[in-house]
């Protein structure tokens, strides 16, 4: 798999999956403004962390040579 074809796989892939996981964190007694603010936030969060980690990488195999 090329460079680029690899971090967009880890991204289509990591996003779904950190997405559901947090949210499946979420207490069935929580009180309701944290758990929509889990809810809602999870998705912003996890697509921010994710495109650093992309940009990271992307930075990485930039310097490495062939």
């Amino acid at each position: 798999m090329t460079k680029p074809l690899t971090l967009i796989v880890f991204v289509c892939v990591g996003v779904p999956l950190g997405i559901t996981t947090i949210r499946s964190l979420i207490p069935p007694d929580a009180p309701p403004f944290a758990a929509a603010f889990v809810y809602y936030a999870t998705p912003l969060a996890m697509m921010l962390a994710l495109l650093m980690a992309v940009l990271m990488a992307a930075r990485f195999f930039s310097d490495r040579p062939e």
